[in-house]
């Protein structure tokens, strides 16, 4: 069932006040937070709720590199969530393989070349990989959010690396973020 825009936008919103964790088609009923702001992890949540994985018969695993503050939210924030969607978290430790079972992989703080490198080996694989800025996307990063300032927070989605991935994001989400950069 294909949502109208307005309804994934509610979700998004909702997601990050906490407003919903049910079902992919149900539309939020809070009102849009005063400030217009959609958290990074609202942003997560909602893109990881509109990606199917090949093998949908367990939840999703989380990975989140241990000791970063976005990722700690993210986990604090899944934890207080009524009902956990289809998404569980466990933490990683930074610059080192991520399990084979991490479903969704959210890097913060690795070193450069060691995350290019895990990137590469991950392309191929049903593996939703999360960074911060757009050279996480130039790297081979799935989803890479940027946190301008607390009321510009945006995304990008590599669509190559999503199709290599096997997932599929809903093309309405993908909708959502922000255009790619325009060469200089």
């Amino acid at each position: 069932m294909m949502m109208p825009l307005r309804a994934i936008v509610g979700l998004i919103l909702g997601l990050s006040t906490g407003g919903l964790a049910a079902a992919p088609n149900a539309v939020p009923t809070r009102e849009q937070p005063a400030e217009g702001r959609i958290g990074s992890e609202g942003i997560i949540f909602s893109v990881i709720e509109y990606t199917r994985w090949p093998s949908a018969d367990k939840p999703a695993l989380l990975c989140v590199t241990s000791g970063g503050a976005r990722g700690a939210e993210v986990v604090r924030a899944l934890r207080g969530k009524p009902q956990p969607q289809r998404l569980e978290a466990r933490e990683i430790e930074s610059n080192r393989s991520p399990p084979a079972a991490c479903d969704v992989v959210l890097y913060e703080g690795w070193d450069p070349a060691t995350q290019r490198k895990l990137l590469a080996a991950q392309a191929d694989r049903p593996v939703m990989s999360i960074g911060f800025g757009s050279d996480f996307c130039s790297d081979g990063g799935i989803l890479c959010l940027t946190l301008n300032s607390a009321a510009d927070r945006q995304f990008e989605v590599n669509l190559d690396a999503v199709a290599r991935s096997g997932l599929r994001i809903n093309p309405r989400v993908l909708q959502l973020a922000r255009p790619p950069r325009k060469p200089a």
